[in-house]
């Protein structure tokens, strides 16, 4: 196994406690937050844990309880707080507990014949992806009694359940070491493992420094862009009322003002712009700090004659105080408003666009304009990474490296609750089924998270990818720090390794979690350890 601090470090040595007759059915160990633990999998005996973290940081680990021949029931964990010394600690408020839900994938993602794939589907098969949380996300109160519940949990006969525990690195908790431990209680007993926590002496931003737009179909709720900002990811829009607390306590960096031209893929027609009055009060609702921008058309590279109107909408958003997002690749006839600036402020491109029109975006890049990388279904051949739910979780991970590495600066997804909004909650709880074109159907498409209503809870359920698209941005920071500290060319050179271009990545876990406390060690070496603001 290779060394490095991420991994859960096993300890074939340490005692698993209460060792009754009835305990040898009962079998807990952990597992890293990459890893998507099968229903079936043989328990392995590791029941420790070991993460590091710095200061600001997400760092998730899962607990896996594993039944022998007979199933095991009143299944429950609990977690201590962390302590470190001098009396600093990492309390419960810091520590979310979930238990994952699998769902039966029976129609994946669709392989397009004659192509030389790289990076596929892993087919049909049960998947862990839903998170149910122990506690209501609203009132705080335990949640029981719903479809779903986290806990108490049945373990079927030679079968996992998986727990998710997420610990949030309070912004001003010391350097240092911190220890605690879980403890798994059920029918058959009880076992424990210790979790050993290294603060790194550095803090993440609040803000994050990537930017991002994820859309919601659903009417809006405070608490679902709350655990949206969790994971580091903006929501597209938002109740202007609220935007001081997700400024204040999770870090909102951005809004997108709503204006909509109605072009879109196959549709090459703008309706024409608001006027410059009209921009200049929707700006007037939002904080000055915040990255204003109108997301006025979506997929139109193929749309040549729309030149002159996507013109005139910048001319009118630029005069009212607000940037311009257009999904599509850069085009040339669009770098000047006839003022000197771009029309399109914002770019934002599937990753085979990067990868064909290397030039002229990096042409957009070096005049100032942000080139940002989407995601939707699966269009092509190789190694791009995939957001379905039946592709490997680094999938969602290496994009934040990814955009170090080709200088893009941004995510943007259409959807993170369109089959919620189609009224598919229960099918997607079962099956994780949210999208179709014709007969082929792309599961988890445009859905990050699952109704709150089958768990109990008015606010919606995270889905590990969530997690797992949190942790890339998380990852986005570690190169931004050594760039502000003038070390660029030394992280590009160190994550070119793992994650070099967006046809070239590793799927290795152990060297994207090595290289990641490398540029941790980098990091404190050289002692870039301000906070970026």
């Amino acid at each position: 196994m290779k060394t490095q601090s991420l991994l859960i470090i096993f300890s074939a040595l340490a005692p698993l406690i209460s060792p009754s007759p009835a305990s040898a059915q009962l079998s807990v160990y952990t597992a890293p937050s990459l890893t998507r633990v099968k229903q079936t999998a043989e328990p392995l005996v590791a029941p420790d844990v070991a993460l590091s973290a710095a200061r600001g940081e997400w760092e998730s680990f899962q607990v896996v309880v594993h039944a022998g021949v007979d199933s095991v029931s009143q299944v429950n964990l609990s977690v201590t707080s962390l302590t470190g010394a001098g009396g600093s600690a990492i309390g419960s408020s810091n520590i979310t507990l979930y238990r994952e839900s699998y769902v039966r994938v029976n129609r994946p993602t669709p392989t397009w014949g004659g192509l030389d794939y790289t990076n596929k589907s892993l087919g049909k098969g049960s998947y862990a992806d839903a998170l149910i949380p122990f506690n209501d996300p609203v009132t705080g109160k335990p949640l029981e009694g719903a479809e779903y519940d986290a806990v108490p949990a049945t373990v079927e006969s030679n079968q996992n359940d998986v727990f998710w525990i997420d610990i949030q690195v309070p912004r001003d908790s010391p350097a240092g070491r911190y220890t605690g431990s879980y403890t798994v209680t059920s029918d058959a007993g009880k076992k424990k493992g210790s979790i050993t926590l290294t603060v790194w002496d550095f803090t993440l931003p609040l803000r994050p420094s990537m930017h991002s737009s994820f859309g919601f179909y659903t009417p809006y709720n405070k608490w679902n862009v709350i655990e949206l900002l969790k994971c580091k990811l903006m929501p597209t829009t938002f109740d202007p009322a609220d935007q001081s607390l997700f400024i204040d306590q999770w870090g909102l960096d951005s809004v997108n003002l709503g204006f909509w031209s109605g072009a879109y893929y196959g549709h090459c027609e703008m309706d024409p712009p608001p006027t410059v009055a009209q921009v200049t009060q929707a700006v007037t609702q939002f904080d000055p700090s915040l990255l204003i921008y109108d997301y006025s058309a979506d997929e139109i590279s193929d749309c040549s004659n729309l030149t002159d109107d996507v013109l005139l909408w910048a001319k009118r958003l630029h005069k009212g105080g607000s940037n311009q997002l257009i999904v599509a690749i850069p085009d040339p006839a669009l770098f000047d408003d006839g003022s000197g600036r771009s029309a399109v402020d914002i770019w934002s491109v599937l990753p085979i666009q990067y990868l064909e029109n290397k030039e002229v975006i990096g042409d957009a890049i070096s005049r100032g304009q942000q080139v940002w990388m989407y995601s939707a279904l699966f269009q092509t051949e190789g190694n791009v990474p995939v957001w379905e739910i039946d592709f490997e979780p680094v999938n969602f991970r290496i994009p934040g490296l990814i955009n170090q590495s080709t200088d893009l600066n941004g995510f943007l997804y259409w959807s993170v609750d369109y089959g919620i909004y189609s009224g598919l909650g229960r099918q997607i709880w079962k099956t994780g089924y949210s999208y179709k074109i014709d007969e082929y159907a792309f599961p988890g498409e445009g859905n990050l998270f699952y109704p709150g209503e089958q768990a109990g809870t008015t606010a919606f359920c995270p889905s590990m990818r969530l997690k797992w698209l949190r942790d890339g941005v998380e990852d986005y920071e570690y190169v931004e720090l050594l760039k502000k500290c003038g070390l660029e060319s030394e992280a590009k050179a160190l994550i070119a390794s793992v994650a070099a271009d967006w046809d070239s990545w590793s799927h290795d876990i152990d060297s994207l979690f090595g290289v990641r406390e490398q540029l941790a060690q980098m990091i404190l070496e050289n002692g870039c350890v301000a906070e970026q603001k």
